[in-house]
């Protein structure tokens, strides 16, 4: 059985539908993307996973438990939202330890992970200053940091990396690589950004209309895109209209075989 385990999830909004039977099994430790246009369904099941959104119908076991209904604080589930959501007023050090005074730890066991976890994201030289006075890459270090400090089942980012410039962002997604790969925590990450997806993804879920359409690893899904929808979404790849009567090929005008399949 798949560690996150989301059967024939709905939701609709109205008329709208978000999600539309979806399924998806994600395996302990993966790190799997959700990747779509806007409007595809990605962000809401994220948020149904988290628990903010409460589906139509469907169910989502987590290691075999049902937690379809259960509280987002019941989950045990990070969150980094595209915002970060720092308090402003608190150092970085006091940000990461947030939530671990939340959960009521001691005083010297707050203080031993706030230092595990500032070494972790690279910030321990960084641990009095506020976030007004850090760097875009250096806030988003800080948001990551709380949502792995007290030990998450899942981390949940919700296109954490779109605020940032091109040079930025190509940094983070080797940083969020390292963590996921030093921590072994399960990460379901959204983005529209197809080469976010393949520079950090095991799997991907590709979304169109509240449907996953096609899911597989960033090669699969290059080399073999599973729709016309696919192909065209993902950035690098060439579309030819041709006809087949399923012996050969016509592509203008030429006649070749059918090309056999490849791996």
């Amino acid at each position: 059985m798949a560690f996150l385990d989301i059967r024939t999830l709905r939701k609709a909004y109205g008329s709208a539908i978000a999600l539309d039977g979806v399924d998806l099994s994600i395996n302990e430790g993966e790190f799997v993307t959700l990747l779509g246009p806007s409007g595809s369904g990605k962000t809401t099941l994220l948020m149904s996973i988290a628990g903010f959104t409460r589906p139509d119908s469907g169910t989502i076991l987590l290691d075999g438990a049902d937690i379809t209904g259960v509280d987002p604080e019941d989950r045990n589930f990070g969150l980094v939202f595209q915002g970060y959501a720092l308090f402003p007023h608190l150092s970085v050090a006091n940000n990461i330890a947030f939530p671990l005074r939340v959960r009521k730890w001691d005083n010297a066991r707050i203080a031993a992970r706030v230092d595990e976890v500032m070494k972790l994201v690279g910030l321990d030289q960084l641990a009095a200053r506020k976030p007004r006075e850090l760097s875009g890459g250096q806030q988003q270090r800080v948001a990551i940091g709380r949502a792995l400090a007290f030990g998450p089942k899942i981390l949940l980012l919700d296109e954490p990396l779109s605020a940032l410039d091109r040079k930025l962002r190509d940094a983070m997604q080797r940083e969020l690589k390292r963590l996921h790969q030093e921590t072994g925590v399960t990460f379901v990450f959204v983005t529209h950004d197809q080469e976010e997806a393949y520079a950090m993804s095991d799997r991907i879920a590709v979304f169109q209309n509240g449907n996953i359409v096609q899911i597989g690893s960033p090669r699969e899904i290059y080399r073999a895109p599973a729709s016309r929808f696919v192909a065209g979404f993902l950035a690098g790849n060439n579309i030819l209209s041709a006809q087949t009567d399923g012996a050969q090929l016509d592509l203008f005008g030429i006649r070749v075989p059918m090309p056999a399949a490849y791996d």
